[in-house]
């Protein structure tokens, strides 16, 4: 629960200043880091196993960087962030519900509102929300 709780609030300091900014500050997510690998000791899951959980941070690095940035490297770090509270699988159902939201809002904007393609969303209350779908339903 606290775990819960912490990663929560690491997630709406970053939606706040994504939206308002379109940057996250890596300062937040280093810290948020920091206490995700205090909790993984705690609990003793530090192993190579628990390394696996930064495979989609590393994949959608790979994105970033092919893309030209179509997703922006704070949102890579906030990834990795999960990676320290969470399962591989865990992230990859948060990921995933969070590129779904994502790609639905980005259609309405292109569809609806004319938006052109390169309208840049802030990513970070998508994954805020997927953070929340995957704990309440999941």
């Amino acid at each position: 629960m606290i775990k819960t709780i912490t990663i929560g609030i690491f997630l709406t300091i970053q939606v706040f200043w994504d939206i308002k900014t379109k940057k996250l500050p890596f300062i937040v997510t280093l810290v948020g880091c920091i206490t995700g690998f205090f909790f993984m000791c705690i609990q003793k899951e530090v192993s190579m196993f628990s390394m696996v959980s930064f495979v989609p941070a590393v994949v959608c690095f790979l994105f970033a960087k092919v893309s030209k940035e179509a997703i922006g490297y704070g949102d890579v770090f906030l990834i990795c962030m999960l990676g320290f509270y969470y399962s591989i699988t865990e992230i990859i159902i948060i990921c995933q519900i969070a590129f779904t939201i994502t790609a639905i809002i980005a259609l309405v904007l292109l569809i609806f509102f004319r938006k052109k393609k390169s309208y840049e969303i802030p990513f970070a209350p998508f994954l805020l929300m997927g953070f929340l779908i995957e704990e309440v339903c999941i």
